[in-house]
Formats: C-alpha cells, sequence, structure tokens
C-alpha cells in the first residue's frame, strides 16, 4: 500500500512539474516551446491549448485558414532560392500576441530553413521559429504580424506546409483565458512550365499568309523574329519554335516546320477543230 501511495504521489508530482514547466515556456513571453504547431507528423498535433496538449486555457485551438501568406509564386517555389514567410493574428481585445512555427515535407522532415528576424528566433534546432520578448506586442490594433525568410529546400524535396499554432493572449501573466489558434500552408515545389504547343497548317499555298499560334498568352518569344503574341502571321518557309518563361523556368515547343506548296502550273487547253468537208 506504501508502495502503491509512493508511486501514486512520484507521477502525480512529475505531471505537475511537467505541466510547470510547460506552463513557464509558454504563458513567458520570451518564446514558445519547440513542437507546439498543430502539425500531424509529431506529437499528435499539439498546441498550446490545454485541449490539444498543452497547458493553455480558453477554449481550446481554433483552426483558421489564411493566417500563413507568402510571395512564393503560383506555380511554386525554386530549390535554394529565399522567400518571404508572413504571420498574422488578430483577435478582438487582445494586445499579447505569441507563435511558433514549422516548415516541414509530407513526411515530418524540416523543410529549408528559416532565417530569424526582428521578434522572433529559431529554436528546436532551428526546426521551429517563434517570439521574443520583443515581438509579443500588436504592430497594430488587436493585431501581431511577423515576417521572416525561409531559403526553400533542394529540388525534389516535394511540397512544403508550414504549420504554426498563435497565442492571443490575455496578458494576466498565466496560462488561463488564452485564445489559441492554428493554421498551416502548402507551397509546391515548382516546375518548369509544361512545353508550349504551336499550332498551324502545313503544308500551305504559295504566296498565302500562314497564321501561327500557341497555347500560352504571356511570357512568350517565337523564333525566328523574337514576336511576344500569341499568334504570329508569316509568308516564310522554316522552323518555327515557341519559348515561354515564367516565375519556375522556361520550356520550349517541339520545332514547326512550315513548307509550302508550290502553285501548280497553269493550265493549257488544246482545240482540235475537225472540219467537214463536202
Amino acid at each position: 500500500m506504501k508502495h502503491a501511495l509512493w508511486l501514486f504521489a512520484t507521477i502525480l508530482v512529475f505531471q505537475i512539474i511537467t505541466c510547470i514547466d510547460i506552463v513557464d515556456v509558454h504563458s513567458n513571453n520570451s518564446g514558445a516551446n519547440a513542437g507546439y504547431t498543430g502539425s500531424p507528423n509529431e506529437f499528435n498535433s499539439r498546441t498550446c491549448a490545454s485541449q490539444n496538449g498543452g497547458c493553455h486555457s480558453g477554449g481550446g485551438s481554433s483552426f483558421q485558414q489564411g493566417m500563413i501568406t507568402s510571395n512564393v509564386p503560383d506555380c511554386g517555389y525554386t530549390p535554394g532560392e529565399t522567400y518571404t514567410i508572413t504571420l498574422t493574428v488578430s483577435s478582438a481585445g487582445r494586445n499579447e500576441f505569441g507563435f511558433s512555427v514549422s516548415p516541414q515535407l509530407a513526411g515530418g522532415a524540416t523543410a529549408g530553413s528559416m532565417i530569424s528576424s526582428a521578434g522572433t528566433q529559431l529554436n528546436g534546432s532551428g526546426r521551429y521559429l517563434t517570439h521574443t520578448a520583443a515581438g509579443t506586442s500588436e504592430s497594430s490594433p488587436n493585431t501581431r504580424v511577423w515576417t521572416f525568410d525561409w531559403i526553400a529546400p533542394p529540388a525534389g524535396s516535394g511540397d512544403a506546409t508550414f504549420y504554426a499554432a498563435f497565442n492571443a493572449t490575455n496578458n494576466n501573466n498565466g496560462s488561463s483565458g488564452d485564445l489559441i489558434f492554428n493554421s498551416n500552408l502548402t507551397i509546391f515545389e515548382g516546375l518548369q512550365p509544361e512545353p508550349p504547343v504551336v499550332f498551324g497548317n502545313s503544308p500551305a499555298c504559295a504566296g498565302s499568309i500562314v497564321n501561327l499560334s500557341t497555347n500560352y498568352t504571356s511570357g512568350i518569344v517565337w523564333s525566328p523574329g523574337n514576336q511576344s503574341s500569341q499568334e504570329i502571321e508569316t509568308t516564310s518557309a522554316g522552323t518555327y519554335q515557341v519559348t515561354v518563361t515564367n516565375e519556375c523556368g522556361t520550356s520550349t515547343s517541339s520545332p514547326f516546320d512550315l513548307a509550302f506548296e508550290p502553285i501548280p502550273p497553269t493550265p493549257t487547253i488544246d482545240f482540235n477543230i475537225l472540219s467537214n468537208r463536202i
């Protein structure tokens, strides 16, 4: 019986110490503990809300899309390039905020690397970025915005998803009454544009004007001629190609050979006139 009581007391003390440690880290404006981002790849998607594995009470974690944005082009990231990631949290009546964010690949590995900026700091060996003491106050009424740079991972890494948890605190120096939000943003690995296609009729009649077109509307350069419109007109035989360029690279069409058939010779009519002789 004494052994059971001792074991129970030991477990209880351990839980209290563990929770106190988490509370100290999470309620402290010096930064969030590593690993509380809501990522499904680790810790059962925990956030700093008590209902999700943390110690902040106030209604659990509320998912909101759009809290993480970037300047990565729509076609995706270019491996090794540096981009700006923006985190935004808003809550009426709140003027102190915190966050933790982590970019991860499909299997959970860290995607690329983050560079800390004003009001932010790295932790967890660079896998996470969180606020600093100077980065918790509102940047506009009831809102806090953080920006930082992200270096995209090497080619072939695949899509990268940013997982983040946010804390809109009631500034009571404790863990009660805080509002926890989480969000995510998936950024695709950039791919070169699909090769364009040249459309036209070949062979054409000699002397005619041939219309050539492509399936892209912008970023176009025709060869020969260096024209940039979706359609061109030509009367010259030769090999035509289109090169298209966007934020993710350049692709060139297959050669299109334009030929002209010669005009057939003008036919002649021979008249064989038979006369009737009497």
